[in-house]
């Protein structure tokens, strides 16, 4: 997700503040999954920090470190991130502190600032996160 994905979300926040009208995840998917067909990319990005606090607690909990104890360096990581175990890293991902673009930190921690509902993000992290797992154009909720 880029500033664009963020500026959509904004977008869609502000139709549902001046009009009768609340989006459900099902039409959210929707809209983002027109808007990639249109367009034909979406991006997520992390940073070092990021990267580095999501690996400390993918190999501290539970969950996940049976599934990375074989990742040694960091192509071995890039390759599980690519093929995780996508319920509980898709927990992981959904935490700020593993978010490494600032604009969707910023959207996250500070969604009502944003007047975008914390539903929303989750929906569309979710999206692109399961897109990007998948190698496919398309969002898949």
């Amino acid at each position: 997700m880029d500033l664009k994905e963020v500026a959509q979300l904004k977008a869609l926040a502000a139709v549902e503040q001046v009009a009768p009208v609340r989006f459900t995840p099902d039409t959210l998917r929707h809209l983002l999954q027109v808007d990639l067909d249109t367009f034909g990319r979406f991006c997520l990005h992390a940073d070092a920090h990021a990267d580095h606090a999501l690996r400390a607690a993918v190999e501290a909990g539970e969950a996940l470190r049976a599934h990375c104890k074989d990742v040694q360096d960091n192509a071995a990581w890039r390759a599980f991130l690519r093929q995780p175990p996508r319920a509980a890293l898709a927990a992981l991902l959904a935490q700020p502190a593993h978010l490494g673009c600032g604009h969707v930190k910023r959207l996250v921690t500070h969604a009502e600032a944003y007047g975008v509902r914390p539903g929303w993000r989750r929906t569309s992290c979710g999206c692109s996160t399961n897109c990007g797992w998948r190698g496919r154009r398309r969002w898949s909720g």
